[in-house]
């Protein structure tokens, strides 16, 4: 049975981050019993935040969950809301490392790539096309790829202070430059799902208004790149989950 992986950390000094996480949940249980699919939650701490974001968290699936070898496992952010009908999208993978290019804000791509090679110039020295970047926050995986969770793992710990450091400095995200420069670097063949798997940066497409119109796409709406932070991200979460559910 393939998996579907959530952090859904309730963080104390950010509460309102996480107030629509449960909405979000709630969607990816219809969806995985529709799909016979099984549903995973992080919702305890593994490290305490001053070491590690939660956002880690999901590169430690292996140590989680046994999956057999032609079984699959997407870990997916939970500012998501996935619509009942979207398509099975561990039928399109063929049992490759699989994701969604970050088809949004470019600005903020560049700068993640060349910051991070900059920093870390001798880990990272192949050269990285940023048509190829993916978004973190929907990968599907299995066996023949913990090793490429471990590699980020042990790179996170290898180089925390540093890693910390660039977060902070650059604010350009957590997981997601390390996963895109490490699978550059290791030559990572990344099977590239459509847009539709991983709707990101809905404002700059033109269709997140009360119309709702994104939702005629059966897909996996991400409410990042929100102007007006956790809450508006938030409110989006929340109006669609009852638009489509209720």
């Amino acid at each position: 049975m393939n998996k579907v992986l959530i952090t859904n950390i309730k963080d104390p000094t950010r509460p309102q981050r996480s107030a629509a996480y449960d909405l979000s949940i709630a969607s990816w249980k219809v969806w995985c019993d529709k799909n016979d699919c099984e549903l995973l939650v992080i919702d305890e701490f593994l490290f305490s935040l001053d070491q590690m974001s939660p956002i880690y968290y999901r590169h430690y699936w292996s140590d989680m969950v046994t999956l057999n070898d032609d079984e699959q496992i997407l870990t997916v952010d939970a500012d998501t809301i996935i619509h009942p009908d979207c398509p099975n999208f561990f039928n399109l993978t063929n049992m490759n490392f699989s994701a969604v290019h970050n088809d949004g804000d470019y600005d903020w791509i560049i700068r993640s790539i060349e910051n991070y090679q900059f920093e870390f110039k001798d880990e990272f020295t192949k050269k990285f096309d940023i048509f190829r970047y993916i978004n973190s926050g929907f990968i599907i995986s299995n066996n023949n790829f913990i090793w490429l969770h471990k590699k980020l793992l042990d790179f996170y710990w290898n180089n925390q202070n540093k890693v910390v450091s660039c977060q902070k400095r650059y604010g350009v995200g957590t997981d997601q430059p390390l996963i895109n420069l490490i699978t550059n670097e290791n030559d990572v063949e990344i099977n590239r799902l459509p847009y539709r798997f991983n709707m990101q940066e809905l404002p700059r497409k033109g269709i997140l208004d009360d119309r709702m119109l994104f939702t005629k796409i059966p897909g996996v709406y991400h409410f990042n790149g929100i102007e007006g932070g956790p809450d508006k991200s938030n409110y989006w979460l929340t109006k669609t989950y009852n638009y489509i559910f209720r």
